[in-house]
């Protein structure tokens, strides 16, 4: 499935949707003439992957942390009975008047203990397709 959308990119580019944007193989040849011989292009998949692994982690780290928001926020909702104490790992809770088991409430808090880099492995990855690309 092709979907076509004109003159978005020339908008991005040069702010006027009917600009001219140059490809690939017009900026090497500019870049030849104006530099000498050479491969001036960018490593296409190195961009291409690092952009996804970018994405990917950074909507893995908000994802889980929009879950433990709310995982964590509903904590009210509990009766007095079912809450844990100031000093105490919280119970997370998915409807109201029902907490997740302590297996799964674990398993939570060891995902995102073990996920705590995943922002700063977003930002490498940013760096590298910016770098590269």
């Amino acid at each position: 499935v092709e979907i076509s959308l004109p003159g978005v990119l020339s908008f991005l580019a040069d702010n006027d949707p009917n600009s001219y944007v140059p490809g690939i193989n017009d900026i090497n040849k500019a870049q030849e003439e104006k530099y000498g011989p050479g491969d001036y292009r960018p490593n296409i998949p190195v961009a291409f992957w690092s952009f996804r692994w970018m994405i990917g982690f950074g909507m893995a780290s908000f994802g889980l942390g929009i879950l433990g928001l709310w995982l964590t926020r509903r904590k009210f909702l509990l009766p007095p009975a079912m809450r844990t104490g100031e000093d105490e790992v919280p119970n997370l809770v998915l409807f109201r008047n029902k907490a997740l088991s302590p297996k799964f409430t674990k398993l939570y808090w060891l995902t995102a203990l073990w996920t705590l880099l995943f922002p700063l492995i977003a930002n490498s990855w940013g760096w590298i397709f910016t770098e590269m690309g």
